[in-house]
């Protein structure tokens, strides 16, 4: 007599995916001393970013996020995203964005978590109007093996 043994199936188990915690500070309180603390930021392809963006800003202004876009076009989705104002976080609707956290007022912390993309390059930004100018970094994204 055979044994004949079930088939199971096994799907890939996301509680190993790697999860890589990222930490930016947005500095200053006007148009001349802001940017982030990190200009380059570097995570593994198919991680799990789970990012801290801390606003050490405390004049009234001095309102940041953290957007992820195709490489170069920062300013684009920038100047997008003034258009779209508070109502969108200055985060317009785009092909261009691929994730953004919410605004971070003076003084707050906000946490976003996304599926870091496809290995390359990408540039970030804060879209708070005309922050683009001074906020902006590179984000590499490295195979994995």
């Amino acid at each position: 007599m055979t044994d004949t043994a079930a088939t199971i199936a096994v799907e890939a188990d996301t509680t190993l995916q790697p999860v890589v915690e990222l930490t930016l500070r947005a500095i200053g309180n006007n148009q001349e001393e802001i940017h982030y603390d990190q200009d380059t930021l570097v995570v593994p392809a198919d991680a799990l970013v789970s990012l801290t963006l801390i606003n050490e800003g405390t004049e009234l202004t001095m309102i940041h996020n953290f957007v992820v876009t195709v490489k170069d076009k920062y300013k684009e989705v920038a100047l997008a995203g003034a258009e779209v104002a508070s109502p969108g976080n200055y985060i317009p609707d785009s092909e261009l964005v691929l994730t953004g956290t919410p605004l971070a007022l003076p003084g707050q912390t906000v946490h976003h978590e996304f599926k870091a993309p496809p290995p390359g390059e990408y540039s970030f930004v804060c879209t708070y109007p005309d922050h683009w100018k001074k906020m902006r970094g590179v984000l590499i994204v490295k195979e994995t093996r």
